[in-house]
């Protein structure tokens, strides 16, 4: 009994200095890496004077909708589901470069019926050799421009006037004195996909491109790009191209801090802005042209109190030719009565907002209200471009929007 008890005691010693073994080896290749959990608890509270198109309860705004006697009814919601979590990975290395690996989620469901599920926001692994930075995976658009967007409360970070896009890619940037390249192959994800969703690229079979160029001091940048696409909309149609340009500004003067964008571009749905494509009586495609700008002036004194203010402006401009729409004919008579389009909002003539902001932090609470006047001119008529064009009998509906949120960061 004795040997038998000896021997058992051996063999456990032998699996202990096996397994003490191992975890030296093992255990600090791993906490040599660093991994951080941060993110912020959300509570917000919105009251909207009219209906809106939105997303998610009114949490995602873009515009109020068309003037009827429903869509005057106002509108009250309190939420929570922007609460967010990032879990960063870094403190290793490859290939000479450093790694980070980047996991970010929150409870804003992948689409109205999912409300309050997990979702994902970015996934992306980097490596950083010091002057060139790799990307793989999901990650901001370069539309959205990451240095250089709207410091607003509200979610949708000044959309429609700001391309608001979040693309699976392959990114390389370089840096050079003051000098950065952006270059990028992207594919649409989830909601940030033309009408119809993003099988249109997945079938055209053919990235997006990106190419910024940025000017960049310690308090300031000058950039601007260029965003090409290809969509099939049916698998036995052939593929058209939109594409898209933009300038950008920013400036740091204490107390305040500016930005500034333009965009124009074509079929811009993939970005959350109004167009998108219509069919044409051949049977081809022509994308419709959107235009925007917005400024946002920030001030801050380096105490609790900060202030700022939001501007945009945003138009539909048609198709570059001449069109006549593609009619369906939908209740068989053999007359075409619908018209064939994948499109938001391309009756909107223009659409402008202004929205003030005021924010309260203290330690790890943020307090923060803001007020929102969004007002759209729904157009009538429409010219040989198929651009909206409003009549004196068209009116302007303005939507009032009061936001007040509370944050606790982590």
């Amino acid at each position: 009994m004795r040997n038998r008890d000896m021997s058992r005691m051996t063999t456990d010693s032998g699996v202990l200095a096996v397994v003490l073994f191992v975890s030296a080896l093992v255990v600090p290749s791993v906490w040599s890496q660093t991994v951080a959990i941060s993110g912020y608890v959300k509570a917000e509270n919105i009251y909207d004077t009219r209906q809106v198109a939105q997303v998610r309860e009114g949490q995602f705004h873009l515009y109020p909708l068309p003037d009827t006697e429903a869509s005057r009814t106002d509108n009250l919601t309190y939420a929570s589901f922007q609460s967010r979590i990032r879990v960063t990975g870094s403190g290793t290395e490859a290939l000479g470069a450093d790694l980070t690996g980047v996991v970010e989620a929150d409870f804003f469901g992948t689409a109205n019926d999912y409300l309050g599920q997990f979702r994902l926001r970015h996934a992306y692994v980097q490596l950083d050799w010091g002057g060139e930075k790799l990307l793989f995976g999901q990650y901001w658009s370069p539309l959205f421009t990451a240095a250089v967007f709207p410091q607003t409360v509200a979610f949708n970070t000044g959309a429609p006037f700001q391309p608001f896009a979040r693309f699976g890619q392959i990114r390389f940037t370089i840096e050079r004195g003051g000098v950065r390249l952006i270059t990028a192959l992207s594919q649409q994800r989830d909601a940030f996909s033309d009408i119809g969703g993003n099988k249109l690229q997945q079938q055209a079979a053919i990235p997006a491109g990106h190419a910024h160029v940025q000017v960049f001091g310690a308090s300031r940048l000058v950039g601007g790009g260029v965003y090409v696409k290809s969509i099939r909309p049916t698998l036995t149609s052939e593929r058209f191209t939109a594409a898209a340009v933009q300038g950008y500004a920013m400036i740091e003067s204490a107390p305040f801090t500016v930005r500034a964008k333009a965009t124009y571009g074509a079929d811009l749905t993939d970005h959350l802005m109004t167009g998108g494509f219509i069919t044409v009586e051949d049977g081809s495609f022509e994308s419709l042209r959107v235009g925007s700008a917005w400024l946002d002036v920030s001030w801050s004194a380096g105490g609790p109190v900060a202030l700022g203010v939001f501007g945009g402006f945003l138009t539909n401009m048609g198709a570059g030719p001449s069109v006549t729409v593609l009619l369906q004919d939908t209740d068989g008579d053999g007359i075409g009565d619908v018209e064939t389009k994948a499109t938001r909002a391309d009756n909107l003539d223009r659409l402008w907002r202004v929205a003030p902001r005021a924010t309260y932090s203290t330690g790890r609470l943020r307090f923060a209200l803001e007020g929102e006047v969004t007002s759209a001119l729904f157009a009538s008529d429409r010219d040989n471009n198929y651009a909206p064009v409003a009549l004196d009998s068209d009116e302007a509906v303005t939507n009032v929007r009061g936001h007040l949120a509370v944050y606790y960061f982590f």
